[in-house]
């Protein structure tokens, strides 16, 4: 009996090691997507946002999941149709990604323009705005984490269906209309901008304490508030989240693939951007 019970239980350790093994190459395994086991982007590198399923926006309050864009050309090209805000879009229909740590400071895509990367390329900007950005000759950002939002189709479509704006609806479910499916985002955005002494007492002046508007960052630019730190520098810092890149599905009809997430259009093509406008 006492030879039978070891036997027993040398199998059993046996067994434990492989369910173990099992196990973690089962939880190790990188996340697949719903659409043909398509691996999703999940970090914010330079190889990341320079996929070619990747548009890089910059800064937005409302351009994210959920937005409408249409291709402007065979080849590409981008412009968004409607704000998240345009449609209804919020929480109920976006699943939050699973945050992670972001250098973004050492992402180009983040900070390539210097002091013009705080400002999004979809956006029209104001003159005196850009033209004092553009004088800055270093740029840092930071952000405490970063996560890939999600469409969720199913109550996306239906959000669009019970839309009372029948213009909107109609444009939505019109031809060649595209959805942002999936967005990175930002949390506790912040951007410090060096400028030469010479144009520090001007820039300090028109931008410490300032709130910029829309009419300074345009309709889709992220609202930022300037501070001037003690280290002679501007400070600005976005009032909440923001998205600054993300990935594409095609629309037919006004619908995408139900559930979350959509067949994600995996080569955009010409990334050529143009800004949005309001109706």
């Amino acid at each position: 009996m006492l030879f039978a019970s070891r036997s027993y239980d040398k199998v059993t350790r046996s067994l434990l090691m492989v369910l173990s093994s099992v196990a973690f190459i089962s939880c190790s395994a990188a996340p697949k997507s719903g659409d043909g086991g398509r691996q999703y982007i999940s970090s914010c590198s330079d190889s990341d946002l320079n996929s070619k399923s990747v548009l890089y926006f910059g800064p937005s309050n409302q351009i994210g999941p959920g937005s409408v864009w249409i291709r402007l050309g065979t080849n590409g090209g981008y412009q968004p149709q409607w704000r998240m805000e345009d449609l209804g879009v919020d929480t109920s229909v976006v699943a939050a990604g699973h945050s992670f740590q972001c250098s973004i400071t050492a992402t180009s895509q983040l900070t390539a323009d210097a002091g013009l990367s705080v400002l999004s390329k979809v956006t029209t900007v104001s003159a005196d705005l850009k033209a004092d950005f553009s004088r800055a000759k270093s740029i840092q950002v930071s952000s405490t984490e970063a996560a890939w939002d999600t469409l969720v189709a199913g109550p996306w479509a239906a959000r669009i269906d019970g839309l009372k704006n029948a213009m909107i609806r109609a444009d939505v479910q019109g031809k060649n209309r595209l959805v942002l499916s999936r967005a990175l985002k930002l949390s506790n955005y912040k951007a410090v901008l060096d400028f030469d002494t010479a144009v520090k007492p001007e820039i300090k002046a028109k931008y410490a304490g300032k709130v910029l508007s829309r009419a300074d960052v345009g309709e889709v630019g992220a609202q930022l508030t300037a501070s001037w730190s003690r280290d002679d520098k501007l400070e600005l810092t976005a009032k909440g989240d923001i998205y600054v890149a993300g990935e594409f599905a095609q629309l037919q009809d006004g619908k995408v693939a139900v559930g979350r997430g959509a067949a994600i259009i995996e080569n955009l093509g010409d990334k050529d951007t143009q800004p949005y406008h309001a109706k």
